[in-house]
């Protein structure tokens, strides 16, 4: 049985970044792969896209799939006769 493997992306932008990356490559047991992407490269390659264009088609989608729904209007409590006394 083989141990689980975890992948862990840093931004090597900052002095503890760089500090942390240069310790763990001294592990035995640590192997690090150098990806030189940039963020861009990396969306592209998952077929990403911006939040706001997500949201957009989620919502699209969303009013399609109810388009044919009656509006909702939660009923009373059971018991609430809508009389003030």
């Amino acid at each position: 049985m083989s141990a689980p493997v975890r992948t862990v992306r840093f931004d090597l932008s900052t002095p503890q970044a760089v500090s942390l990356m240069n310790y763990i490559e001294t592990l035995p047991f640590a192997e690090i792969e150098q990806e030189n992407k940039t963020f861009e490269d990396a969306v592209a390659e998952c077929d990403g896209r911006p939040a706001s264009e997500f949201f957009d088609e989620l919502r699209k989608q969303v009013k399609e799939h109810f388009s044919n729904a009656k509006s909702y209007h939660p009923a009373r409590p059971v018991g609430a006769s809508g009389r003030t006394s």
